[in-house]
């Protein structure tokens, strides 16, 4: 039969396990979703300053996309990707990094892009960035006043879809998560310790008392046992054998 010493240990260091893994687990979770956020707000700025660099005249788009993080799609190491397609469903601009491949599109505008979590192309986890735009219109190009008077001429909208790995964000919460684990099996080694030495010296009047009601001999009726000491909850049960 487990003593009740071993029960209570057991019981609490259990109950201060779950807690502490419950906590961590939410902690996980809120800090990967900051970095997240962090990620996306990163993303949301480049793709608006990718977005600015765009401009149209009365024929066609022009667009300084080599201005703005170029080495970010060009590098071999965990690249950046990024597609542009016109309203016509062409593609305008294809990063190196992507060869001949595409990315997924989306609804999405210049103030609520679409966010969300993909596979990249070389298989990475990533963030993507989907959003329609239209570029400015350059009134410094030949024509392109007089294109706006024109009956039915309308400014060309494009769509752009930016994404970037994850890796970063998934070592931070790795680090996070290992970080927590080992704070956590400390804790409840620490716990359990202090518990043992508490409930210990708790039980110790209960112990004492178990040992003279066993000194007690079936015939010895004027055996006393001392009250001092004894635990309240104990001590109708002591009045009773006295």
């Amino acid at each position: 039969m487990r003593s009740v010493r071993t029960t209570l240990i057991l019981g609490t260091a259990t109950a201060i396990a779950v807690v502490l893994a419950a906590a961590g687990v939410a902690l996980h979770a809120l800090v990967r979703s900051d970095l997240e956020a962090q990620l996306d707000a990163g993303l949301i700025h480049s793709a608006r300053l990718l977005a600015s660099s765009m401009e149209q005249g009365s024929k066609k788009v022009d667009a300084d996309i080599r201005a703005y993080e170029i080495d970010e799609f060009e590098r071999a190491d965990r690249p950046w990707y990024l597609e542009l397609w016109l309203d016509d469903g062409s593609v305008f601009f294809r990063s190196p990094s992507l060869g001949e491949g595409n990315l997924e599109g989306a609804a999405g505008t210049m103030d609520a892009p679409v966010l969300r979590s993909m596979t990249l192309p070389d298989g990475r986890s990533g963030r993507s960035l989907c959003m329609k735009f239209t570029p400015r219109v350059d009134r410094r190009k030949e024509g392109t006043s007089k294109a706006e008077e024109t009956p039915g001429w309308q400014a060309r909208t494009m769509t752009m879809v930016l994404a970037r790995g994850m890796e970063r964000v998934d070592a931070m919460a790795t680090r996070m998560a290992v970080l927590l684990a080992s704070v956590g099996i400390c804790a409840i080694a620490a716990s359990t310790g202090l518990l043992w030495w508490i409930i210990r010296r708790s039980l110790r009047p209960v112990e004492r008392l178990a040992s003279q009601i066993g000194r007690i001999g079936e015939r010895d009726l004027s055996a006393r046992i001392d009250e001092g000491g004894v635990p309240q909850e104990l001590q109708p049960v002591v009045t009773r054998l006295n």
